[in-house]
Protein backbone atom coordinates (compact mmCIF):
# COMPACT_ATOMS: atom_id res chain seq x y z
CA UNK A 1 0.00 0.00 0.00
CA UNK A 2 1.47 3.47 -0.72
CA UNK A 3 0.42 6.97 -0.07
CA UNK A 4 0.93 9.55 -2.33
CA UNK A 5 0.70 13.22 -0.45
CA UNK A 6 0.23 16.02 -2.61
CA UNK A 7 -0.24 19.48 -1.99
CA UNK A 8 -1.75 19.51 -3.75
CA UNK A 9 3.81 50.33 -3.07
CA UNK A 10 1.17 52.04 -2.62
CA UNK A 11 2.91 54.11 -5.63
CA UNK A 12 2.98 57.73 -4.16
CA UNK A 13 2.20 60.30 -6.36
CA UNK A 14 3.78 63.77 -5.86
CA UNK A 15 2.37 67.11 -6.28
CA UNK A 16 4.49 69.46 -7.13
CA UNK A 17 4.33 72.81 -8.53
CA UNK A 18 6.50 76.47 -8.17
CA UNK A 19 3.96 79.32 -7.55
CA UNK A 20 4.86 82.73 -7.19
CA UNK A 21 5.29 84.16 -3.83
CA UNK A 22 5.54 87.85 -2.56
CA UNK A 23 8.41 88.91 -0.79
CA UNK A 24 7.58 90.10 2.64
CA UNK A 25 5.86 89.00 5.51
CA UNK A 26 2.69 88.07 3.44
CA UNK A 27 4.66 86.16 1.33
CA UNK A 28 5.88 84.26 4.50
CA UNK A 29 2.69 83.65 5.08
CA UNK A 30 1.77 82.22 1.90
CA UNK A 31 4.69 80.06 1.68
CA UNK A 32 4.15 78.41 5.37
CA UNK A 33 0.20 78.13 4.30
CA UNK A 34 2.17 76.39 1.15
CA UNK A 35 4.36 74.17 2.68
CA UNK A 36 1.21 73.37 5.45
CA UNK A 37 -1.51 72.28 2.30
CA UNK A 38 1.35 70.13 0.92
CA UNK A 39 2.11 68.37 4.03
CA UNK A 40 -1.63 68.13 4.73
CA UNK A 41 -2.09 66.70 0.78
CA UNK A 42 1.26 64.37 1.11
CA UNK A 43 1.78 63.56 4.74
CA UNK A 44 -1.04 63.79 7.14
CA UNK A 45 -4.06 61.39 5.59
CA UNK A 46 -0.70 59.12 5.34
CA UNK A 47 0.13 59.48 9.54
CA UNK A 48 -3.31 59.72 10.53
CA UNK A 49 -3.86 55.75 8.90
CA UNK A 50 -1.52 53.44 8.55
CA UNK A 51 -0.02 52.89 5.79
CA UNK A 52 -2.09 51.26 2.74
CA UNK A 53 0.01 48.06 2.29
CA UNK A 54 -2.41 44.63 1.70
CA UNK A 55 -5.99 43.99 3.22
CA UNK A 56 -5.82 41.91 6.58
CA UNK A 57 -8.11 38.91 5.01
CA UNK A 58 -5.77 38.54 2.17
CA UNK A 59 -2.58 38.70 4.36
CA UNK A 60 -4.69 35.74 6.27
CA UNK A 61 -5.31 34.24 3.22
CA UNK A 62 -1.35 34.08 2.33
CA UNK A 63 -0.49 33.22 5.55
CA UNK A 64 -2.95 30.10 5.46
CA UNK A 65 -1.61 29.18 2.23
CA UNK A 66 2.09 29.69 3.18
CA UNK A 67 0.86 26.91 6.27
CA UNK A 68 -0.96 24.45 3.61
CA UNK A 69 2.28 24.36 1.69
CA UNK A 70 4.66 24.07 4.35
CA UNK A 71 2.75 21.30 5.73
CA UNK A 72 2.78 19.55 2.32
CA UNK A 73 6.25 20.44 2.09
CA UNK A 74 6.99 18.21 5.51
CA UNK A 75 4.60 15.85 4.48
CA UNK A 76 6.95 14.77 0.98
CA UNK A 77 9.86 15.13 3.05
CA UNK A 78 8.57 12.66 5.10
CA UNK A 79 7.02 10.14 2.88
CA UNK A 80 10.73 10.82 0.81
CA UNK A 81 12.03 9.53 4.25
CA UNK A 82 9.74 6.06 4.63
CA UNK A 83 9.95 5.54 1.03
CA UNK A 84 14.32 5.32 1.41
CA UNK A 85 13.96 3.34 4.41
CA UNK A 86 11.73 1.04 2.62
CA UNK A 87 14.26 0.45 -0.90
CA UNK A 88 16.90 0.61 1.44
CA UNK A 89 15.27 -2.58 3.49
CA UNK A 90 14.36 -4.35 -0.05
CA UNK A 91 17.53 -3.71 -1.10
CA UNK A 92 19.10 -5.33 2.13
CA UNK A 93 16.87 -8.31 1.82
CA UNK A 94 17.04 -11.74 1.05
CA UNK A 95 14.16 -12.88 -1.43
CA UNK A 96 12.96 -10.26 -3.93
CA UNK A 97 9.29 -9.91 -2.57
CA UNK A 98 7.19 -11.39 0.29
CA UNK A 99 6.67 -14.92 0.71
CA UNK A 100 3.21 -16.03 -1.36
CA UNK A 101 1.33 -18.70 -0.17
CA UNK A 102 -0.89 -20.37 -2.40
CA UNK A 103 -3.98 -22.90 -0.91
CA UNK A 104 -6.58 -24.72 -2.96
CA UNK A 105 -9.20 -27.13 -1.71
CA UNK A 106 -11.43 -29.37 -3.91
CA UNK A 107 -14.47 -31.48 -2.86
CA UNK A 108 -16.99 -34.07 -4.53
CA UNK A 109 -18.42 -34.53 -1.16
CA UNK A 110 -21.02 -31.37 -1.27
CA UNK A 111 -24.50 -33.11 -1.50
CA UNK A 112 -23.47 -36.95 -0.08
CA UNK A 113 -20.40 -38.01 1.69
CA UNK A 114 -18.86 -39.85 -1.59
CA UNK A 115 -16.95 -38.28 -3.49
CA UNK A 116 -13.03 -37.51 -3.11
CA UNK A 117 -11.17 -34.52 -1.35
CA UNK A 118 -8.18 -32.73 -2.34
CA UNK A 119 -6.54 -29.95 -1.05
CA UNK A 120 -3.43 -28.24 -2.04
CA UNK A 121 -1.23 -25.57 0.14
CA UNK A 122 2.11 -24.29 -0.98
CA UNK A 123 4.56 -21.54 -0.57
CA UNK A 124 6.27 -19.30 -3.72
CA UNK A 125 9.24 -17.58 -2.46
CA UNK A 126 10.33 -15.28 -5.43
CA UNK A 127 14.15 -15.07 -6.39
CA UNK A 128 16.03 -11.96 -7.15
CA UNK A 129 17.28 -11.38 -10.91
CA UNK A 130 20.99 -10.96 -11.30
CA UNK A 131 21.65 -7.34 -10.77
CA UNK A 132 18.36 -6.34 -9.03
CA UNK A 133 19.89 -5.77 -5.91
CA UNK A 134 22.17 -3.58 -7.05
CA UNK A 135 19.50 -1.77 -9.18
CA UNK A 136 17.52 -1.17 -5.50
CA UNK A 137 20.22 -0.31 -3.70
CA UNK A 138 20.74 2.67 -6.18
CA UNK A 139 17.09 3.58 -5.94
CA UNK A 140 17.11 3.28 -2.20
CA UNK A 141 20.34 5.78 -2.31
CA UNK A 142 18.65 8.35 -5.17
CA UNK A 143 15.65 8.42 -2.57
CA UNK A 144 17.74 9.74 0.17
CA UNK A 145 19.60 12.60 -2.03
CA UNK A 146 15.60 13.58 -2.97
CA UNK A 147 15.00 13.89 0.61
CA UNK A 148 18.04 15.41 1.81
CA UNK A 149 17.18 18.10 -1.21
CA UNK A 150 14.06 18.38 0.07
CA UNK A 151 14.75 19.25 3.34
CA UNK A 152 17.40 21.00 2.23
CA UNK A 153 15.06 23.37 0.17
CA UNK A 154 12.64 23.80 2.80
CA UNK A 155 15.07 24.99 5.11
CA UNK A 156 16.00 27.75 2.50
CA UNK A 157 12.45 28.36 2.07
CA UNK A 158 12.21 29.17 5.79
CA UNK A 159 14.96 30.99 6.19
CA UNK A 160 13.93 33.25 3.55
CA UNK A 161 10.73 34.15 4.83
CA UNK A 162 11.66 34.87 8.21
CA UNK A 163 14.24 37.37 6.34
CA UNK A 164 11.05 39.17 4.06
CA UNK A 165 9.50 39.09 8.03
CA UNK A 166 12.27 40.76 9.68
CA UNK A 167 12.74 43.34 6.29
CA UNK A 168 9.07 44.27 6.34
CA UNK A 169 9.41 44.93 10.13
CA UNK A 170 12.25 46.93 9.52
CA UNK A 171 10.32 49.02 6.70
CA UNK A 172 7.19 49.90 8.76
CA UNK A 173 9.66 51.12 11.66
CA UNK A 174 11.34 53.42 8.88
CA UNK A 175 7.93 54.22 7.82
CA UNK A 176 6.32 55.17 11.06
CA UNK A 177 9.77 57.92 11.99
CA UNK A 178 9.13 59.08 8.83
CA UNK A 179 5.29 59.90 9.73
CA UNK A 180 6.34 60.86 13.43
CA UNK A 181 8.77 63.43 11.81
CA UNK A 182 5.76 64.72 8.93
CA UNK A 183 3.83 65.30 11.49
CA UNK A 184 5.93 67.27 13.83
CA UNK A 185 6.79 69.50 10.65
CA UNK A 186 3.48 70.17 10.08
CA UNK A 187 2.75 71.16 13.80
CA UNK A 188 5.42 74.06 13.39
CA UNK A 189 3.97 75.39 10.01
CA UNK A 190 0.33 75.44 11.59
CA UNK A 191 2.16 77.20 15.06
CA UNK A 192 3.93 79.27 12.77
CA UNK A 193 1.07 79.93 10.80
CA UNK A 194 -1.18 80.27 13.74
CA UNK A 195 1.43 83.03 14.88
CA UNK A 196 1.21 85.10 12.14
CA UNK A 197 -2.37 85.45 12.17
CA UNK A 198 -2.83 86.27 15.74
CA UNK A 199 -0.06 88.87 15.34
CA UNK A 200 -2.26 90.15 12.03
CA UNK A 201 1.06 89.60 10.12
CA UNK A 202 -1.51 87.05 7.74
CA UNK A 203 -2.88 88.13 4.84
CA UNK A 204 -6.89 86.87 4.46
CA UNK A 205 -5.84 84.12 2.72
CA UNK A 206 -3.46 82.74 5.26
CA UNK A 207 -6.61 83.06 7.49
CA UNK A 208 -9.07 81.69 5.67
CA UNK A 209 -6.52 78.37 5.18
CA UNK A 210 -5.64 77.85 8.85
CA UNK A 211 -9.65 78.14 9.39
CA UNK A 212 -10.38 75.20 6.65
CA UNK A 213 -7.66 73.33 7.64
Amino acid sequence: MSFLIKSTQPAKSGVSFAPSIPPGRKGLGVALIINFSLALLSGTAWAAAPPQTEPAQKTWSQLINQTEQRIAQNLVTEADRVRFESEQARANGILAGAPVIDGLYRSDRLMSDFGATEMELGVRLPLRRFGQSDAWRALAGQSALNAKTRAEANRLILLGAMRQMAWDWRRAEVELATAKERDQIMQRDLTAVTQQFKHGEAAEVDRMSVERN
